[in-house]
């Protein structure tokens, strides 16, 4: 799911795209799941990102936080809460996003966290099935 999202973010922007999810490790900490080929985020960008997501705000390039960063992040957010951060890589330095790329960046991350939000949610209600099923199989016995 997560590298549809990217591919089909990539193709629609006409740019290279990173998708940043919470671990499972612990939820609070990002982790790079899918990027464009040869696309990688050093620290400083894994740091904006971060922020991204704990604040709930756009952050890096084109904006007023942390606008040294190479690539624009939007964090994923529904109304059920953060799902992660998308991020956008320039087409050439010195070059921002026009207002309506951005908005259809912006549309497109909704869409993004819509999507991954539906995959948690299957999943988590496929793990309840599981239970019940693993407490049935147990009263038979």
């Amino acid at each position: 799911m997560v590298q549809a999202v990217e591919v089909n973010a990539s193709e629609t922007l006409g740019r290279e795209v990173a998708v940043l999810l919470p671990s499972a490790k612990d939820g609070r900490t990002l982790e790079l799941y899918a990027h464009s080929p040869g696309a990688m985020l050093d620290e400083h960008e894994m740091a904006v990102a971060t922020w991204a997501f704990e604040h709930s705000q756009p952050a890096g390039r084109g904006t007023d936080t942390l606008p040294a960063a190479r690539l624009r992040y939007l964090p994923l957010s529904t109304a059920r809460g953060k799902v992660g951060v998308l991020g956008v890589w320039p087409t050439e330095a010195g070059r921002y996003l026009k207002p309506e790329q951005r908005r259809l960046f912006e549309a497109f991350a909704s869409l993004a966290a819509v999507a991954i939000e539906r995959v948690h949610l299957a999943e988590a209600a496929g793990q309840v099935q599981l239970l019940e099923a693993t407490k049935n199989s147990s009263r038979r016995c």
